[in-house]
């Protein structure tokens, strides 16, 4: 009697796991998904606008089939580990990931963060874009997506590129060699860091979130940052010297699921997130063009300057021109010391952001 017991014990459970997984196959068969979507930013971030506009879209285009619940500001995922968190199942998709963040792991994507002679939001949105789609084989016969994405087993969408950074102080100019090698400047990058060493200056590594007390306290001078994302963290009232015609590149954003993750999507679904993606990208660019225009306009307000390189003394032109030619070819050496392919990603983003109208320093364009 124990034993049929046991047995019929056994029996009502495989049938209720059974009901179960019939019953997740037919919501998977119906195309509706809860998906966790996680960013390190916080709502008010320059990253995290079009990665909004873009799930409330896709909820709508789908009829609510695909809903999102979103965690910011690190709540589920540290900024950097998004991969990790993707592939553990902590979330479905990350949100204004940031492949500068895990350099090790998407290295030619940092590419542009390179600095620029000639550029704008739409110039690098346009370029970036490009550089998703290119043909153009960089290693082993693989392109940049392929590369960057396909072998990390990534699904990855294109996402808003911030506007150019500049270099920004709480000293009231950027104008003599003596003053910046005396500043002590937050880098982002690995380019920045090139930059800041090939000009004299000094760096300073530290999270974005800590920036406004140690410039506030005078430990930090200024940082590497796009205007747009000034109001993010109150740097409107601090930074007094902001040097203009010497871009040091764009932070470019992905929106990211495990492709594991993405089969599951029916095709229709996967249609619609690509093109609302795209959709939403001029939408997003109007808004970061008015916000870098409401926070200079604020700056300014508050006593703060600007400074182009054409109104420099000429050997401080010199300096700080040389730097972003230099800041290329230490770039492309590190990464080809490390086995990526530096020089061939180097000249496709030059190609492609001498082709959306922009420009970059004389030497780079003899590699």
């Amino acid at each position: 009697m124990r034993n049929k017991f046991l047995i019929l014990c056994w029996l009502t459970l495989l049938m209720v796991v059974a009901v179960a997984c019939s019953n997740d196959s037919d919501a998977k068969n119906d195309g509706e998904f809860d998906l966790r979507a996680s960013t390190a930013f916080n709502k008010n971030h320059v990253m995290f606008g079009h990665a909004e506009s873009w799930m409330n879209e896709v909820e709508e285009r789908t009829d609510g089939k695909v809903h999102f619940e979103v965690f910011t500001s690190e709540e589920l995922i540290e900024a950097g580990k998004e991969y990790d968190g993707l592939n553990s199942g902590l979330a479905d998709l990350g949100v204004g990931m940031l492949p500068g963040y895990d350099p090790q792991r998407f290295p030619l994507t940092e590419v542009t963060l390179l600095p620029l002679t000639e550029t704008s939001l739409d110039i690098a949105m346009e370029a970036y874009l490009n550089l998703f789609e290119s043909d153009v084989e960089l290693q082993d016969g693989k392109t940049f997506y392929e590369l960057e994405w396909e072998d990390e087993g990534i699904k990855a969408l294109p996402a808003i590129i911030t506007p150019e950074y500049l270099m920004s102080s709480t000293e009231d100019q950027i104008n003599s060699k003596e003053n910046i090698s005396n500043l002590k400047l937050r880098t982002a990058a690995r380019t920045h860091d090139f930059y800041a060493e090939n000009i004299g200056a000094n760096t300073i590594s530290m999270p974005a979130t800590d920036m406004y007390d140690a410039l506030s306290r005078g430990a930090l001078d200024g940082s590497f940052l796009s205007i747009a994302d000034w109001n993010t963290y109150g740097f409107n009232e601090l930074l007094k010297s902001t040097l203009e015609g010497v871009s040091l590149g764009h932070y470019a954003g992905v929106t990211g699921f495990t492709q594991e993750q993405w089969d599951e999507f029916p095709e229709n679904v996967q249609e619609i997130m690509v093109e609302t993606n795209k959709d939403m990208l001029p939408k997003e660019i109007e808004k970061l063009k008015q916000r870098t225009k409401e926070n200079k306009k604020s700056n300014l307000e508050q006593g703060g300057k600007f400074v182009n390189l054409d109104d420099l003394d000429p050997d401080v032109q010199k300096l700080l021109i040389s730097g972003l030619e230099k800041t290329w070819k230490d770039w492309i050496d590190a990464m080809e010391e490390e086995g990526h392919p530096g020089l061939e990603i180097a000249r496709l983003w030059r190609d492609l952001i001498l082709e959306a109208g922009g420009d970059v320093p004389e030497g780079v364009k003899e590699l």
